[in-house]
């Protein structure tokens, strides 16, 4: 079940938010202090904090505690999923936020939104913008084809711009 806004409501009435991008107890009992921090990593690099048995996203309850709203999706800048601090946090679209990811780990070139085309044995750019795959043309190397890829993502991410 999704949180909703007056979930989160609830979760900021027993912890706050802080600029260091961490959540602390705001009531202490016998198992914890007040201003103790909050919150576990999860295996995907995520901050998660709860209360009672639901848990939140941090990075989630961090923009609503700031801003006070929650957004459809949330970018990390630095693409550090543990990384809360609100000048790290930008509202964004799906595909902006796709547009802002790591290399791939099966990416065999190195190069993001590069691969071999086999039957030409040339380098092929490929690059996504809202579902949509754009080339970027076939190149002899390896280095042409990264110059065309890094060309073809500033022109097509703007500000999400992440070279891999």
């Amino acid at each position: 079940m999704k949180n909703t806004e007056s979930d989160y409501d609830k979760l900021l009435q027993v912890i706050e938010y802080r600029k260091d991008g961490h959540f602390y107890h705001k009531l202490g009992n016998r198992f914890r202090e007040v201003g103790d921090k909050v919150g576990y990593i999860n295996s995907q690099g995520y901050v998660f904090v709860s209360e009672g048995k639901r848990n939140f996203l941090a990075h989630r309850a961090a923009f609503y505690s700031h801003y006070g709203y929650l957004p459809e999706c949330i970018d990390h800048i630095n693409n550090n999923k543990a990384d809360n601090r609100i000048e790290n946090l930008r509202e964004c679209t799906f595909s902006q936020n796709s547009h802002n990811a790591k290399l791939s780990k099966r990416n065999t070139t190195g190069v993001k939104g590069v691969c071999l085309h086999k039957k030409s044995g040339k380098y092929q750019v490929q690059v996504w913008r809202k579902n949509k795959n754009i080339s970027g043309g076939l190149h002899l190397t390896l280095k042409e084809a990264e110059a065309a890829a890094i060309r073809l993502r500033e022109e097509l991410h703007g500000n999400f711009v992440n070279h891999g």
